[in-house]
């Protein structure tokens, strides 16, 4: 997904407050369709940022990859559809 994308993104939904409502289909539709459309074969989207909790949507097409990468502090993944396999500290899950 561009900057310019996700800039808009976020120019039109909140992604921090008290309460925050999410069609969560419907973005992950929208997110898997930008990643089918990208060359890498994945797309992604920030649903919520406040604090230190962030909350990312992932849209992945069939046999795609993501890079080698860090984060700080702990990640909890969900699958919405499909499968993966997970790969950290020489472990795969």
């Amino acid at each position: 997904m561009s900057e310019t994308a996700r800039h808009t993104y976020t120019q039109s939904h909140a992604i921090s407050g008290e309460v925050l409502l999410l069609d969560v289909d419907a973005e992950a539709a929208a997110v898997l369709e930008a990643a089918r459309a990208a060359g890498a074969g994945h797309a992604a989207r920030t649903l919520v940022k406040e604090g230190p909790l962030r909350m990312v949507l992932l849209g992945m097409k069939q046999g795609s990859r993501l890079r080698d990468h860090r984060v700080d502090g702990p990640v909890s993944v969900h699958v919405l559809a499909g499968e993966v396999a997970i790969s950290s500290r020489g472990r795969t899950a």
